[in-house]
Parts: C-alpha cells; sequence; structure tokens
C-alpha cells in the first residue's frame, strides 16, 4: 500500500521480499528520488508545483472528512437543501464538469475545495453564509501548504455562489452550474420542495403555490455558463417549466 502511494511521485527500485512472520513474504523498495516531472526544473532532488497539486489532491480527502464532519455536528437540522448531501453533490459535480471543461489539476482542486466550503457557513449563520464560509475555509486550510494566491481564489469562488449568481471566469461557471445542478436533473421537484420546506420554516416564503410560481419565474431567466452543463441540463431543465406550469395551472383550477 505505502509503495503504491509513493511510486505516484517518486522513483522506487526494489530491493527484493523480505520473510515477514505470519505473512510470508514482503516485497521492499527504495527510494531512489522524485519523478522528473515532479522535480524542480532549477533545484535537483526539490518538488515542484505539479507535486504540491498531486499531494493536495490525495490531502482533499482529509479535508473533506474534517468539513463534513464539522458540518454534520453544527448544522441546524431544519436544513432540509442545504445539507451534506448537497455539498457532497457539488464537490462531485465541479470534478465532472471542471474536467469536461478542460480544468488543470490545480483548478479542479480549487474548485472541489470552494465547492466543499461554499455552504460550510450556514453553521454560523444562514444569512451571509458564503462569507463566513471562506472564513472557516481560511481557518481550516491554514495547516495546509496552499498559497496566497490559491486561498485567495477558493474564497472568490465561494462567494461566487452567492446568489444570484454572475460568474467572471470558468472556475467560477463550473462552480456556479455545480451548485444549481438541481434545476436541470431529474429529481427537481423532491428536491425544490426540500428547499421550499427549508425557506419556509424561516418565513422566507409564503404558500408553495407561491414558490413554485417563484421557481418558474426564476428558471426562466436561469442559464447554464458552461458548455458542460449546458449540454447535460438544459433539456430537462425545460422540463422542469413544463412540469410547474402544469402544477401552477391544476392550482389555479382548484381555486
Amino acid at each position: 500500500m505505502t509503495y503504491e502511494l509513493v511510486k505516484e511521485f517518486f522513483s522506487c527500485g526494489m530491493l527484493g521480499d523480505i520473510p515477514v512472520k505470519y505473512k510470508g513474504f514482503v516485497e521492499v523498495y527504495q527510494v531512489d528520488g522524485i519523478l522528473p516531472q515532479l522535480e524542480d526544473a532549477e533545484h535537483k532532488g526539490k518538488k515542484n508545483k505539479t507535486f504540491d497539486v498531486k499531494y493536495s489532491l490525495i490531502q482533499f480527502l482529509d479535508i473533506q472528512e474534517e468539513v463534513l464532519d464539522m458540518m454534520e455536528q453544527n448544522l441546524p437540522e431544519n436544513l432540509f437543501y442545504h445539507n451534506i448531501k448537497h455539498t457532497i453533490d457539488v464537490v462531485t459535480e465541479v470534478e465532472l464538469i471542471g474536467w469536461a471543461e478542460g480544468l488543470s489539476e490545480e483548478e479542479i482542486l480549487m474548485v472541489k475545495l470552494a465547492a466543499l466550503f461554499h455552504d460550510s457557513g450556514h453553521v454560523i449563520s444562514y444569512d451571509e453564509h458564503e462569507l463566513h464560509g471562506t472564513v472557516i475555509a481560511r481557518n481550516m486550510l491554514a495547516k495546509y501548504d496552499f498559497s496566497d494566491d490559491m486561498m485567495a481564489t477558493i474564497c472568490d469562488l465561494i462567494m461566487a455562489t452567492k446568489f444570484p449568481p454572475e460568474p467572471k471566469n470558468i472556475l467560477e461557471k463550473v462552480i456556479c452550474d455545480s451548485d444549481l445542478d438541481y434545476l436541470g436533473r431529474t429529481d427537481f421537484i423532491p428536491v425544490s420542495n426540500m428547499l421550499y420546506e427549508e425557506l419556509k420554516v424561516r418565513n422566507m416564503i409564503g404558500s408553495f403555490n407561491e414558490w413554485n410560481q417563484r421557481q418558474l419565474t426564476f428558471i426562466r431567466k436561469h442559464q447554464y455558463y458552461t458548455n458542460t452543463a449546458q449540454h447535460l441540463r438544459e433539456v430537462n431543465k425545460n422540463k422542469q417549466i413544463e412540469r410547474l406550469e402544469l402544477l401552477l395551472a391544476s392550482a389555479s383550477m382548484d381555486q
């Protein structure tokens, strides 16, 4: 297991097999040096930026576990939509859309980290949770070796999810499309209903009919920004409009 991890970063030579009590023989390797593509061109034996990014992508799993544990322990119980499932959905989606849009490994890392923290601020406040999320991100990521520029970009991406979306670059487009991915999914209605319940308990919305009307108005104006999201979700999003129009028409007839 150790070799499988190390070989992604270092060139290794096999020394042979050694006997291990009750386990038979175990292969033993020696580390010969950093892989050429991960070595600083000007400083032999020193890692380069690509090395750091690849290592940080592995560290992401530890960061994700820490953040999700924190959210599980501290999120309000009546967050029916902005919960851990939504966070995991967005993390998954930014990676899917990000690779399809041709992002680099470093850019994938940044959008995944931003997605992980984008709703973490709900542990502090429903309002301005994006801003609170940037503070949490800076505090929790301080122990990792991220550059100031990367931290600034991650925080900018978190703030880009503030409603309504107004992305300024491809990274912001990726996370904005991922955050509102449900608009073009087949489970739109049940997910939308969870958001309604979340807003209702906070006295931020009136009747269910009013909610459907608000959703319809929003979806008609909404646009996906990346080619990938447009290809994957736009057709289904148009179907949601038809479904909402039918629901509103039915409600009107019942009055």
